[in-house]
């Protein structure tokens, strides 16, 4: 389940919540491993065992190709994904992936372009790094992407003009 536990008493996502009081926003998921607000106010699930991307959007409409309804959990990607743990989303709404089954991280991008010096294609999921193990992912104010590397128990920072290990 996907649930909140609200700050003050009102609506959120469609749903009447009271305030310090625990509610369940979504069901039927399996294995979600984390949930990150974007700054459109959708948020976005990783179901880890499911193998798959979901939001509950904040307005109907597309997101990633894919038709949504305010405040009804929909599953964004189908397929490629093994075990994601984590996702983090960049200053473009593009959402990254970590997958520690095939030691990768992936993005989901709005727009056919390069990211990090790999081709993307809009609506698709891509393989953007190999990683060992592909645990937490995060961005900085830069844009830098890092990537928690359970295989080397290293953090790796991606940039667009490289890869560093720290």
């Amino acid at each position: 389940a996907v649930m909140v536990l609200p700050k003050a008493s009102g609506t959120i996502f469609g749903h009447t919540v009271v305030k310090n009081t625990l509610y369940t926003l979504a069901t039927g998921l399996t294995d979600p491993q984390t949930a990150k607000m974007d700054p459109a106010g959708n948020l976005w699930v990783v179901n880890g065992s499911y193998k798959n991307v979901g939001v509950i959007p904040a307005a109907t409409g597309t997101l990633f190709g894919v038709s949504v309804t305010a405040n009804v959990f929909t599953q964004i990607t189908t397929s490629v994904l093994s075990f994601s743990l984590d996702l983090a989303i960049d200053a473009a709404g593009n959402i990254y992936v970590s997958d520690y089954t095939n030691n990768a991280v992936y993005v989901l991008s709005k727009t056919s372009t390069t990211i990090f010096g790999t081709s993307v294609t809009a609506n698709v999921l891509t393989s953007i790094a190999t990683v060992s193990h592909a645990i937490g992912i995060c961005f900085d104010a830069a844009g830098n992407l890092y990537i928690g590397n359970q295989g080397t128990n290293t953090i790796q920072i991606g940039r667009a003009s490289c890869r560093e290990r720290v």
